[in-house]
């Protein structure tokens, strides 16, 4: 259970999670603690064990950040090249997933449904063509990810010396462990395909990027792209989708802001003759404040800047951080927090749009920047964070622009809380329908 903020104000306290107690300290010490060398505070390490990588295959961070470097310096400065198959992708799974009945409502599991969408991306991404068309591969990222958060989720209620004897007795441990060798099977032929044509220009996606960056044998060994991609699969692919699904929810139970932002969108579309490349997303500031508002009212962990210390530190106030200890930022209840936010618990869609928008405009979304740490902050920030915040944009602009949803009872699904994490029950209901009259985007163009 979180403290409230105004309990322990600007202090450092401490909460215990479970399997290890965290130490909490006021965001305004994350400037003082990034400046310190990872010989001194860790985020992968806390990251594996937070996930109990030891068990489910995270623990790849901890080898080699091979995986956040290429996202960070090959595939986040292409995403306007990439921008154009992923939005054709994207635009042919809606049409082809989603109802197209317009009389009448449907019943459909939207988180399926995005999952689905965000896979095929994350596919194209990771493997480019003609790769990322195996259907067998997409439901298998997807049913990995499920399976390492299963692993995660149960072991963390087991005491962490009972975990590596008692994981064996859960079936959905070998079913991990099958998927990773389904996985293999896959990626290894592919690596070893891929090294034999180096002498060909090859694809822009991820993998082939990796094969490039990999700086010794470790790196460039298939076994360890296929863990490396499938953690970054199982990092992205849910937690992807359980955000866009969050947004849409909280348009519509808002309609009010729900019609602000198809007003953005046709303008937009009329700006650019039906035209979506990377620029005109980034210029929907409307949605990119309702993307602000949900992850501030709902985010996908209660703590953020989780780190160990891996040597002591004392902090500028005189606190000692002690070697071994674990630390956090409770960042949500900072979020509701009435001297930070006006009516902090009322859902306000063009909050940041409309308090501050030069500070909105320059500090967007997918940026790291400020106190919410939606992303986390310094150098381990989320790498994922510029495809997430664009393939959130290309989903949500197509699907408020051509569908009309409705609530099954009329209210909005509620959150559920896992330790410290919050998400939407994947099993959540809602009523779809194709709208009449619609701009008709084209994402072919």
């Amino acid at each position: 259970r979180m403290l409230k903020i105004e309990q322990h104000d600007g202090q450092v306290y401490r909460i215990a999670r479970g399997d290890v107690d965290y130490v909490v300290v006021p965001s305004h010490f994350v400037a003082e603690l990034n400046r310190l060398p990872q010989s001194t505070i860790n985020s992968r390490l806390c990251h594996s064990y937070s996930m109990t990588g030891h068990l489910n295959g995270m623990e790849v961070v901890l080898k080699t950040n091979l995986h956040v470097k290429t996202m960070l310096q090959r595939i986040s400065p292409a995403l306007p090249e990439l921008l154009k198959p992923i939005k054709a992708r994207l635009g042919q799974t809606i049409d082809d997933i989603f109802p197209q009945e317009t009389m009448s409502w449907t019943s459909v599991k939207p988180i399926d449904k995005i999952v689905y969408c965000v896979s095929r991306s994350l596919t194209l991404i990771t493997f480019g063509t003609p790769a990322c068309d195996n259907s067998d591969l997409i439901g298998l990222l997807f049913e990995h990810t499920k399976l390492v958060f299963t692993v995660m989720f149960v072991m963390r209620m087991v005491p962490a010396f009972l975990q590596p004897i008692l994981v064996w007795l859960l079936p959905v441990k070998w079913r991990l462990r099958k998927s990773l060798t389904a996985l293999e099977a896959f990626v290894v032929p592919e690596v070893e395909r891929r090294n034999s044509q180096k002498n060909l220009r090859q694809s822009s996606d991820l993998l082939s990027w990796m094969i490039e960056e990999a700086k010794d044998v470790k790196e460039a060994d298939p076994y360890m792209l296929t863990q490396l991609l499938a953690a970054l699969g199982a990092g992205g692919t849910y937690s992807s989708a359980n955000f866009i699904v969050s947004v849409l929810l909280d348009l519509v139970a808002h309609p009010q802001y729900l019609e602000e932002i198809r007003a953005e969108i046709r303008e937009k579309h009329e700006e650019t003759d039906g035209v979506w490349d990377h620029a005109a997303f980034n210029s929907l500031h409307k949605l990119d404040s309702a993307f602000k508002e949900t992850i501030r009212l709902t985010p996908g962990s209660l703590t953020t800047y989780s780190r160990v210390m891996l040597d002591d530190y004392t902090l500028s106030n005189g606190v000692t951080l002690k070697k071994g200890q674990f630390i956090c930022v409770n960042s949500y209840c900072r979020s509701k927090d009435p001297r930070i936010h006006d009516n902090p618990k009322t859902y306000n869609a063009l909050r940041s749009y409309n308090e501050d928008f030069a500070n909105h405009t320059a500090r967007p979304f997918k940026n790291v920047y400020g106190e919410d740490f939606r992303w986390g902050a310094g150098r381990w920030a989320c790498a994922g964070r510029f495809v997430a915040s664009i393939v959130a944009k290309v989903i949500l602009v197509k699907l408020l622009d051509e569908y009309d949803f409705q609530f099954v009872d009329g209210r909005r699904p509620t959150n559920s809380v896992a330790h410290e994490f919050i998400f939407l029950n994947p099993e959540i209901d809602l009523l779809v329908r194709k709208r009449e009259k619609s701009l008709g985007i084209d994402y072919r163009f």
